[in-house]
């Protein structure tokens, strides 16, 4: 895979599609791509842990939040997500 200007090339996501609030029923995510921050804790709106992004494929990511690993599947505006303390498959929305 190619970058030009940080912009995946190939069919490959942009790893930037991370960026922003993401919120489903159960699971709320603010990450901060530029900064490689993120909080997964809405209960601790201030704290932010470490984001490390692990591997992309199209657009399926992997990823940490401090010390929990996610899966997600981003279409749109809607992230399909698992892992460490989800149970089954979570579905959250970007918000603006």
């Amino acid at each position: 895979m190619t970058l030009i200007g940080g912009t995946a090339v190939a069919g490959e996501t942009p790893f930037s599609v991370l960026d922003g609030h993401w919120h489903g029923p159960r699971l709320d995510l603010h990450i901060d791509y530029e900064r490689m921050l993120a909080n997964a804790q809405p209960d601790k709106p201030f704290d932010r842990e470490p984001l490390h992004i692990k591997n992309r494929t199209g657009s399926m990511f992997v990823f940490s939040i401090g010390k929990r690993q996610f899966f997600a599947i981003i279409a749109n505006e809607e992230m399909r997500l698992t892992g460490d303390g989800v149970e089954g498959t979570e579905v959250l929305s970007k918000k603006p």
